[in-house]
């Protein structure tokens, strides 16, 4: 809460020099949900899950487009990493030589989970395309490309076959996924190639 109201100060200030950035699990998760639901494995973060208000407040500001683009902070450790630093470290202290393992790996189901944010009213499609793609390449100052994003609008709880990748530590599994990415065209190029068992990225596809 304290960061956002920082945030707002400065975008108002100096509105050409600053942007800031939001992250998915710190617009839907706090550090009750770390505690009593994932006993914090996968829900170790830096910086920490914050209390209710500022869960509201950080998802008051990515609406309001303080905070601008939209990150994931993708962290892909391997269970094991994690348990030993619950087990090392349990406290999460920042002393030189403590074991700590921050972050998770959740990059693929920000797009599922901001979907079933937008069916509940808490954002919209107009602010998810601004933080995705508007955004991040006016912070880079970059020329979009041609590209497209395809989506099959669809209500389903997120599984464990969902989660591609050899890192297992997403909080996410279980969670309502309101969207599934299909296919993304860049430049007429498809990045995706389906079987049953994965999507798996191709660059470029083989014809």
């Amino acid at each position: 809460e304290t960061e956002v109201d920082y945030a707002q100060r400065l975008q108002r200030d100096f509105p050409d020099l600053f942007d800031a950035e939001a992250t998915l699990h710190h617009m839907t998760m706090t550090q009750v949900d770390a505690r009593t639901h994932y006993g914090w494995l996968g829900a170790r973060m830096q910086p920490p899950l914050g209390k209710e208000n500022d869960f509201e407040k950080v998802l008051w500001a990515f609406n309001q487009g303080i905070l601008s683009t939209l990150g994931t902070d993708h962290a892909p450790h391997p269970n094991q990493n994690k348990i030993n630093a619950e087990e090392q470290n349990p406290q999460a202290s920042e002393e030189a030589g403590c074991v700590s393992c921050y972050g998770v790996s959740g990059i693929k189901f920000v797009l599922p989970v901001l979907f079933a944010m937008i069916k509940r009213g808490e954002t919209t499609i107009e602010r998810a395309i601004d933080a995705l793609h508007t955004q991040p390449h006016k912070v880079i100052d970059l020329k979009p490309r041609n590209t497209r994003t395809i989506l099959e609008i669809e209500t389903y709880r997120i599984g464990e076959d969902d989660n591609m990748g050899n890192s297992r530590n997403t909080p996410y599994i279980n969670w309502t996924g309101g969207a599934k990415v299909r296919d993304v065209v860049v430049d007429g190029v498809s990045r995706f190639v389906h079987s049953k068992h994965n999507t798996q990225v191709i660059l470029p596809r083989e014809s």
